[in-house]
C-alpha cells in the first residue's frame, strides 16, 4: 500500500473488518460460516467416541 500507513490499533483492525465485511459481505458470511462449521465437525470427531462411550455405558447401567 502506498501512502501514509496510520498506526495499527484495535479500532483500526475493527474498522479495516467491518469495512471488509461491508465491502465484501457475502464471502466473509460464508468463510465465518465454514469456520463455524469446520470446527463443530472437528468438535463432533473428537468428542464422538467419548460421547457414544459414554451413552452406551449409562444405557447399559439402566437396562
Amino acid at each position: 500500500m502506498a501512502g501514509k500507513t496510520p498506526p495499527v490499533t484495535t479500532t483500526t483492525r475493527i474498522a479495516a473488518v467491518v469495512g471488509t465485511a461491508e465491502w465484501d459481505g457475502t464471502r466473509v458470511a460464508i468463510t465465518v460460516r465454514r469456520a463455524i462449521g469446520l470446527a463443530i465437525a472437528a468438535a463432533k470427531a473428537s468428542g464422538l467416541r467419548r460421547l457414544t462411550w459414554s451413552t452406551t455405558r449409562k444405557m447399559r447401567a439402566c437396562c
